[in-house]
């Protein structure tokens, strides 16, 4: 099996236009990043050993390995906590790996790889770490993203809080670097997992690189705060397809696989990430992005065994090899050594020992091969012997014999009948004829499987035994019959032949017999039953009224005879007495003379159920209802004559009732007798007069028992009411005496001790920002102040508007009394306002701002200091005024602010062709976009054509209404062979859109017109004087860029050129 399968491809005339082509684009500063990744190390304590890898192209002459390499530390704030120099990076050039491949040549391909380490102190926080490396810039030839050579990277490893304190944690290491150079056209199968030296679960998935640094700041010692962008895809490529192809590129998030088909010739930036989970807690994820050329080649594989490296056989076993061959034509297996053909992919093996087969497929035609091993182990075969096969009597044992490999495991089955299922000799006693399989197995999983049947006979012996029926009190023998029996057993215990049984029940035997040599049984069972007794015979209990008879009488069946308790024998007796009474009658069933007994209850119905009467109190002037209960009564008479149920007494005395009942058809009588007395019954109340002073209260109470109920004449219904009015209240309690609710009534004057005071507080008028001062005036002596606002002087002062009340407090006639009034203070209004509008200006103009608005301002102060009523800006911010007015006397101020913009003056751009032909013209066009043109020439649109020379201007205004101008100097070209452009635009604007060598038909005889992309890959090609280029490859638009032409034209004077050199695509 390929653990590890990468093509590293180059075919020496791809790079050749690669390197040949691409000397004549212009360089970029620092173009070299390959790639590059970040982890670290817990030492212990707080101390990490950070480890940055970074892969550069070694022939880019834009930047070396930075010296020192800048490292920031961030926290999870994004803010910086600290950063570190990284020196002396250690170097060295990656090899160039062929498995697989058929090179005509090792490609010219070069990364160097740079490694820095520092240890770094990183104290415990609340939200880790964030270790950034950043740089710029990357390859300008990358094609999957836009802008290349202006794009940084950024490399970052996040340190979780779990991590530190002291730390617990080192990132995940990858184990191999992935393949620099892969073949179109052809899988992609690299072991991309990581290490981790703590052990945690890794889960792997394709993530995008970063961007980094600018080309401004290409090594910042300080990197940009988190977080950060991604890099920017071009079209068909995204962040889940970055390399193209069908299937797309993929991880497997387990096992860290990398798979890809790769279809289209570029240079590819893509992005590996790994991230760390303990617990389910996720701690990290780092990324690595690096670099995929895909290019034209061949490849040969060979697979010897799918999915692993090892088959294990079990003795002279036989396998198919599963070889499997991408890119060869001819296979070769070694050893041929019990192969059944060398030749082919897929031979069946049977060797004899452990051998390693090795598969080698080869393309003859390119003339390499690639080669695979599969090792084929042969282990110890597993043997077994159940043993010889038997024959055992119903009911014994055997020993069963197996046997087999000294280190095997023994496993018999069926498991029914056998002692232990997991021995070699386990013990059967199987109920019939059964077949044990034996199964051993090795520790190496062979296994092997042997049978033994154990023959159990079916020897059938008869026994018989007759259900009998028997009268109650009979007997009868039971006799076991049918074979030549040696031995009884019965259900009794009984060992003879037959038994005497007078009970009904189930019986049973077994006979024993010699067959064949073996003792075997046999067992049958009979039915005993014996006949019922007589048909049930029915007495029914009865019962009498005192004094009265009633016959008993015994039915149920046809009776032949009857024996009663009195000793009579007829079929029925008369009775009178309470008491028990039973029968005995004789019957014929089934022709035994059988009996059957009963019993009836013969019960003196009692007298009337009792009446209860319960004596009574009455309070006075009560009543009462005496009623008679007990039971369903059908008739009363009371002492007083009454025959009611119930009668209603309000004297004391004796009162007495007589009750009739029928009781189970017989009418009787019971008689009760009761006492009704009266209650004694008085109760007291006091309820004092009250003076009070103005606005005082008391509590008038009602004392003198202990009462149940209170109602005053306020309708109030407590023990006692609060009262500062004069009048009169009255007041009605009830009470229980002797359980019996009496009422009493008292009455209390209430008198106002005469006192009053007066008192006046004026209202105010103050300006804003002004007080007053608030005195309260009045004919009394005040000894108290209580303000609205909590105060509590004689006096307050106030400042804002509203309403003031005051209560002053003053003894007289004994009575402290009070007096309120209230004061309004009003705020003069001096309403006015100020405007200050917002201005837009040009580059080069001013702007006078003046304030205005309803009243005549006095004063002004601006944000810039002036004081005057307008000031002039001429720049871009906010401008604020405060101005001042007299309203009503009152001096108030008020303020504005306004927004001024000076807008940036446009800056067009002339493009077109800066030099014509003699008698020919030049087309100039401006950039597109603005408002409004003018050119020097008094045209007004965006292009226009000129057929002389000279400098040209146009002025274009924007949306704003700001102007700008560019210049463009024309030349006139004397009659010329041929021009060659450096830039076109094919945008179908009908300007620039084509791009060719421009030659004088009269000078020159023939053209060869060669255009390369930037990978050295043919784009067009014209051998005719007037077929231009119009941007686009195999109908597709090209991308935007540097694209390198050359060719030869031939002149009609017999001179012959050749030209080369770069175009700019634009759009």
């Amino acid at each position: 099996m390929k653990k590890l399968l990468f093509y590293m491809v180059s075919i020496k005339y791809v790079f050749c236009f690669v390197g040949c082509f691409f000397m004549y684009l212009p360089s970029v500063v620092a173009e070299h990043l390959v790639g590059g990744e970040i982890s670290y190390e817990c030492l212990g304590g707080n101390t990490f050993r950070v480890t940055l890898t970074i892969y550069r192209d070694c022939y880019s002459s834009g930047a070396d390995f930075d010296n020192p390499a800048s490292i920031t530390i961030f926290n999870a704030a994004g803010n910086v906590v600290d950063d570190y120099n990284l020196y002396f990076p250690d170097v060295e050039q990656l090899p160039i790996t062929t498995e697989g491949l058929c090179l005509e040549t090792v490609p010219d391909v070069c990364v160097e790889r740079g490694v820095y380490q520092r240890n770094i102190n990183l104290p415990p926080n609340a939200g880790g770490y964030r270790i950034v490396y950043q740089r710029c810039c990357r390859n300008s030839t990358i094609v999957n993203i836009a802008d290349p050579d202006g794009t940084g990277s950024t490399y970052m490893a996040t340190v979780p809080p779990s991590a530190l304190g002291p730390c617990n944690n080192s990132t995940p290491v990858f184990n191999n670097f992935p393949p620099i150079a892969i073949c179109a056209n052809s899988p992609l199968v690299f072991d991309h997992s990581a290490t981790d030296a703590d052990g945690d679960s890794l889960v792997y998935s394709i993530c995008e690189p970063y961007d980094g640094a600018s080309p401004f700041n290409p090594q910042p010692n300080i990197a940009s705060d988190p977080p950060y962008n991604s890099v920017t895809w071009l079209p068909p490529y995204s962040a889940t397809n970055q390399l193209g192809g069908s299937p797309v590129m993929s991880i497997d998030p387990v096992t860290g696989l990398l798979t890809a088909f790769p279809t289209q010739l570029g240079q590819f930036v893509v992005g590996i990430c790994v991230s760390e989970y303990r617990n389910g807690e996720l701690l990290s994820t780092n990324l690595r992005d690096f670099q995929f050329n895909v290019t034209t080649c061949a490849v040969v594989l060979a697979d010897a065994f799918a999915d692993t490296d090892s088959v294990f056989l079990c003795g002279a076993q036989s396998v198919t090899l599963q070889g499997t061959a991408f890119g060869g034509t001819i296979y070769q297996w070694s050893p041929s050594a019990g192969l059944s053909g060398a030749g082919i992919l897929n031979p069946v093996a049977t060797p004899t020992q452990t051998v390693t087969y090795t598969l080698t497929v080869i393309n003859p035609l390119l003339g390499c091969q690639d080669s695979d091993e599969i090792t084929i182990v042969v282990n110890e075969a597993a043997e077994a012997n159940a043993g010889p096969d038997t024959s055992i009597c119903p009911g014994t044992s055997v020993s069963l014999n197996g046997s087999g490999n000294s280190d095997a495991t023994f496993n018999w089955w069926p498991t029914t009948g056998l002692s232990n299922a997991g021995i070699a000799n386990p013990v059967a006693t199987p109920l019939q004829t059964t077949a044990y399989i034996l199964t051993t197995t090795l520790p190496w999983g062979c296994t092997a499987s042997d049978t033994v049947v154990i023959t159990v006979p079916d020897y059938g012996i008869m026994v018989s035994i007759p259900d009998i029926n028997l009268c109650p009190g009979d007997s009868a023998l039971l006799s076991a019959s049918g074979g030549s029996s040696t031995g009884y057993l019965w259900s009794t215990g009984a060992t003879s032949a037959q038994i005497l049984v007078s009970q009904a029940g189930q019986y049973s035997v077994t006979v024993t017999e010699t067959v064949n040599g073996c003792e075997v049984t046999a067992s049958d069972t009979a039915t005993v039953t014996i006949f019922p007794a007589a048909t049930a015979v029915n007495l029914s209990d009865i019962s009498l009224c005192p004094g009265d008879s009633a016959l008993l009488s015994a039915t149920g069946g046809s009776y032949t005879g009857y024996l009663w308790s009195t000793g009579a024998t007829s079929a029925q007796i008369l009775v009178s007495e309470a008491g028990q009474y039973s029968v005995t009658v004789t019957e014929t069933v089934n022709g035994c003379e059988v009996t059957a007994s009963d019993t009836a209850t013969v019960t003196i119905i009692p007298a009337a159920t009792a009446v209860n009467l319960s004596d009574i109190s009455l309070c006075p002037g009560d009543s009462a209802l005496l009623s008679a209960t007990g039971g369903s009564y059908t008739g009363y008479l009371w002492s007083t004559g009454e025959t009611s149920a119930q009668i209603l007494v309000s004297e004391a005395g004796q009162y007495s009732v007589t009750v009739t009942e029928t009781v189970n058809g017989c009418e009787v009588t019971a008689t009760d007798t009761t006492i009704v007395s009266q209650i004694e019954t008085t109760l007291p109340l006091s309820l004092p007069d009250v003076s009070l002073c103005p606005g005082d209260s008391a509590l008038l109470s009602a004392t003198g028992g202990s009462y149940t109920g209170y109602l005053w004449s306020t309708g109030a219904t407590s023990a006692q009411i609060m009262v500062s009015d004069a009048g009169q209240y009255s007041v009605t309690v009830t009470e229980t005496v002797n359980g019996c609710e009496v009422t009493a009534s008292d009455t209390s004057t209430v008198t106002i001790i005469p006192a009053t005071t007066a008192l006046t507080l004026s209202d105010v008028s103050i300006c804003p920002g002004e007080t007053a001062t608030l005195t309260p005036a009045g004919g009394g002596s005040f000894s108290g102040y209580v303000w609205s606002t909590g105060a509590t002087s004689a006096q307050i002062t106030v400042s804002q508007a509203g309403l003031y009340s005051v209560t002053v407090t003053e003894t007289v006639n004994g009575c402290e009394v009070t007096a309120t009034d209230t004061a309004t203070v009003s705020i003069t209004p001096v309403a006015t306002s100020v405007t200050l509008p917002d201005v837009s200006i040009c580059p080069g103009e001013t702007a006078t701002l003046t304030p205005s608005g309803g009243g005549s301002f006095s004063g002004y102060v601006w944000s810039n200091g002036a004081t005057s009523a307008q000031i002039t800006v001429s720049n871009t911010g906010q401008y604020s005024v405060t101005v001042s007015e007299t309203v009503n006397g009152c001096e108030v101020t008020v303020s504005d602010t306004a927004t001024v913009i000076a807008f940036s003056a446009p800056e067009p751009v002339i493009g077109g062709n800066f030099s014509f032909i003699a008698g020919q013209s030049a087309a100039l066009q401006a950039q597109q976009g603005f408002a409004a043109y003018l050119w020097s020439n008094g045209q007004t649109t965006p292009a226009i054509t000129v057929t002389s020379a000279g400098q040209y201007a146009v002025t274009v205004t924007d949306a704003n209404g700001c102007t700008g101008t560019a210049f463009a100097a024309v030349a006139e070209q004397p009659n010329y062979s041929y021009i060659i452009p450096s830039a076109f635009s094919p945008n179908n604007d009908g300007i620039n859109d084509n791009f060719m060598v421009i030659v004088n038909p009269e000078l020159v005889n023939s053209i060869n017109f060669y255009v390369y992309n930037r990978w050295g890959e043919q784009v067009f090609y014209s051998n005719s004087l007037t077929l231009p280029w119009n941007g686009k490859f195999k109908t597709e638009d090209c991308e935007i860029g540097v694209y390198v032409y050359f060719g030869n034209i031939s002149l009609s004077n017999g001179e012959a050129h050749t030209f080369k050199g770069n175009v700019t695509l634009v759009r």
